[in-house]
């Protein structure tokens, strides 16, 4: 890679064509003596030496009898041509030899130590300038030829095929971009904000900044450097700019009751509203700071119609967060329900249902009961228990069930056992009653 500073002079035998070229240059400026007459789009790699603001592209060819040229700029790919970054207009070739520069439609900013691929391609054959062998440059080829309809830059550079070592008389003029910068001031006007992004003290030139009134609702329109009502806005920093945004004083939309913000607030913005917020995350969207009472209360008088009505196609119904013991809690007279944050339930009323089924069950079923190893209470044990006590061994008295109530996956295990227990004192009868039946009977 070669730049010059200042200015580059060709001298040709035949005819002296000089192109002073005020910036500096990346690419390859030595006229080298080989001569191609190929009209596939080309493109040779480079490396930008620092920051700076490509202006336009050059390249040395013979005198051109007929045709076209177009160049471009691609960014590099894994090691090929990628995607384009800026081109030239189709323009004339020149009929004299010499270096010929094209203007780039739109100057680009590149930062140093990018690489990037200077590319080219002539309608016919022109005698561009290259070196075929011993350079440190890398020549890349597609098999597309000259487009007279549309650009011969696409977006996208195409399916390459490409050779190490070749050089052609081809580069691109910047301005560096270490020492100017550009400032950026934004005055707003009534009840509303502007962001920058990025958000900087100076901009490079050509740099890019989008700027994005809020709420978009109410705003009206830029001033100074720029016009309009788009938002977002998107500003090429060439210059020092000075950008107004107009809001009206009180951003409210039609029809939208607002009160005390802190208190009381409807905002909306799109289709989402928000109570006592102006930044709506859902639908409707409440936040409030109470010491007591409800964040939203729904009051209804007529008969039989439900105070809030849920429908939901795949979701949940209802989802309920709460960092209280008690996420849901409703009163009917004469019942009550609540719905505990940790899984309970509290019901005082009557509970009506279909089935029953506890999946998550932690209780020992009383199998064991019919184990061989398993000690029966004898029959004479169980009448004292029950004579002192009241009730079965194992399970609750009424006074404990009135004053603690009753687990019922816990009852009926216990339940379970006593029929289990129950099951063996009779098949231990029926075999005495079938022994004293065969002494009687004399068997």
């Amino acid at each position: 890679m070669q730049f010059s500073r200042f200015y580059l002079v060709a001298l040709m035998a035949v005819s002296i064509f000089a192109v002073v070229v005020f910036g500096e240059n990346t690419g390859y400026t030595t006229i080298y003596s080989g001569a191609s007459s190929n009209t596939n789009r080309r493109a040779v790699k480079d490396t930008m030496p620092e920051d700076g603001q490509i202006t336009s592209m050059s390249m040395y060819h013979n005198a051109g009898t007929s045709g076209q040229m177009q160049m471009g700029i691609y960014a590099d790919n894994n090691g090929v041509p990628g995607s384009l970054l800026a081109s030239t207009e189709k323009t004339n070739i020149a009929t004299t030899a010499g270096w010929q520069t094209i203007n780039l439609t739109s100057p680009i900013s590149v930062t140093s130590g990018t690489y990037i691929w200077l590319a080219w391609m002539y309608q016919t054959g022109s005698g561009a300038r290259y070196l075929s062998s011993g350079g440190n440059g890398y020549r890349t080829v597609t098999g597309s030829t000259w487009s007279t309809s549309s650009t011969n830059m696409p977006s996208s550079f195409g399916t390459t095929s490409w050779t190490s070592g070749v050089n052609f008389s081809v580069y691109a003029t910047y301005t560096p971009q270490g020492g100017t910068t550009y400032s950026l001031t934004v005055n707003v006007t009534g009840a509303g904000t502007v962001s920058k992004n990025p958000d900087k003290s100076s901009y490079d030139p050509g740099e890019l900044v989008t700027l994005t009134a809020s709420p978009a609702s109410c705003f009206t329109g830029w001033s100074g450097d720029a016009s309009g009502s788009t938002n977002p806005l998107t500003v090429t920093m060439n210059g020092n700019k000075t950008i107004g945004a107009t809001f009206p004083d009180v951003c409210a939309p039609p029809d939208i009751w607002t009160r005390d913000p802190g208190v009381v607030s409807l905002v909306e913005e799109g289709d989402l509203i928000g109570l006592g917020t102006d930044m709506p995350a859902a639908k409707l969207d409440i936040a409030y700071n109470l010491p007591s009472g409800f964040g939203l209360k729904v009051a209804n008088s007529a008969s039989y119609a439900a105070g809030i009505s849920v429908q939901s196609q795949y979701g949940p119904g209802l989802d309920v967060t709460s960092n209280y013991n008690t996420a849901i809690r409703a009163f009917a007279n004469p019942g009550v329900l609540a719905i505990e944050a940790y899984g309970d339930v509290q019901v005082n009323g009557q509970v009506e249902c279909n089935v029953v089924k506890i999946k998550d069950w932690t209780i020992e079923a009383p199998d064991y009961v019919f184990d061989k190893n398993y000690k029966l209470p004898a029959l004479k044990e169980l009448e004292e228990i029950i004579m002192a006590q009241k009730h079965l061994p194992e399970v609750p008295s009424a006074a404990e069930m009135k004053k603690n109530g009753v687990d019922l996956s816990e009852l009926n295990m216990t339940l379970l056992k006593k029929v289990e227990e129950l099951t063996l004192y009779v098949i231990e009868q029926n075999k005495k009653i079938e022994s004293l039946e065969e002494k009687v009977s004399g068997k």
